[in-house]
């Protein structure tokens, strides 16, 4: 180990080369005691040893010596996997050693899941007929004969929610993702969260970004405004400045995206309906504006008691798979 390190560090001032082999570890008996038995090879192999060392990088070394070191102590890594079972609610896996055969994963898997197990699939949704094509900590979805419950619909819907300061942005997203109530207000720069929900049969995965609104960061929004596809404008519908607000935010929207807005999912959002303060804002009002902006829906919620956040996200989504299904038949009719 130490030669080694020494090897590592690159420093080889005082190391006496003869044809690639150090000279203290060339068999020459009659120069020095003999050597142990463990290092009493020919040089060939010592000069191949060597040549091998100085050919590869400090990274490649340290993985190599870490290999035949668990291999001599005979700790040898073995792959593991996580086992989920195949449906929506597969939030709990649970970690083994990957098996020599399909069989015994499918065994295990009926163990630690208690169901019976008949298939197995990959995260992409592949049938698993080999465990070589495992990779190490790769999540395995175990099925009791029914195929892969993402049933080849992933969807991913890219939004983010806009609006005035204190209308709540952070609390509706949390309450989405967490089913939490935040009762602490901290003004946000910007927050992504992730969450999968069933919508209409398809598993859909959000990435949700909560912006700020602050002015000093608006250099910083027009880059986030034109990556998502989708919007939840949220205004308050206790404070009537918040609606105002929000219009000039929309027209925002629409400048970065060079004024076409109609293949973004847009849901305009009146939140709080459940404070004691007096409403400012009327259901109409809202509906209004929503139609105004060409917004596909207008949405009351309430981030206190979870009222209508679902249906606002889920929303969105519908909009963007009708979208998508709609620009697949096109295509497919012009190629046709």
């Amino acid at each position: 180990m130490l030669l080694l390190v020494y090897l590592m560090s690159g420093v080889r001032r005082k190391l006496s080369l003869s044809k690639g082999i150090p000279k203290f570890w060339k068999r020459n008996p009659q120069n020095g005691p003999p050597m142990p038995p463990a290092f009493q090879l020919p040089n060939e192999i010592w000069l191949w040893i060597f040549s091998f060392l100085r050919r590869q990088d400090l990274s490649r070394i340290c993985r190599c010596a870490r290999y035949f070191f668990n291999l001599l102590k005979g700790k040898l890594h073995r792959r593991r996997c996580i086992l989920f079972n195949n449906s929506l609610e597969n939030a709990e896996g649970r970690l083994i050693s990957v098996p020599a055969t399909v069989e015994q994963l499918l065994q295990i898997a009926s163990q630690k899941l208690n169901i019976k197990a008949q298939f197995a699939f990959t995260k992409s949704g592949i049938r698993i007929k080999d465990v070589s094509c495992i990779y190490d900590d790769e999540e395995v979805y175990i099925s009791q004969g029914e195929p892969f419950y993402k049933r080849h619909c992933d969807f991913t819907v890219k939004l983010g929610l806009v609006g005035h300061f204190g209308v709540d942005k952070s609390s509706l997203v949390i309450r989405f993702t967490r089913n939490v109530v935040d009762h602490l207000y901290d003004p946000t720069i910007e927050d992504a969260f992730r969450r999968q929900i069933d919508v209409d049969g398809c598993l859909c995965r959000f990435d949700i970004l909560d912006t700020t609104s602050a002015e000093d960061m608006k250099f910083l929004r027009t880059s986030w405004i034109l990556n998502l596809e989708g919007f939840l404008l949220v205004y308050s519908i206790s404070d009537r400045q918040t609606l105002y607000n929000l219009r000039e935010q929309y027209e925002e929207i629409k400048q970065v995206h060079d004024g076409d807005v109609s293949k973004l999912a847009i849901v305009v959002v009146g939140n709080k309906t459940d404070w004691d303060q007096p409403r400012q804002v009327s259901f109409e009002e809202g509906q209004t504006i929503a139609k105004q902006i060409g917004a596909i829906k207008y949405i009351e919620t309430s981030a206190k008691t979870g009222e209508n956040i679902e249906a606002a996200f889920a929303s969105i989504a519908r909009f963007l798979l009708r979208q998508k299904l709609r620009n697949q038949r096109v295509l497919k009719a012009r190629l046709m």
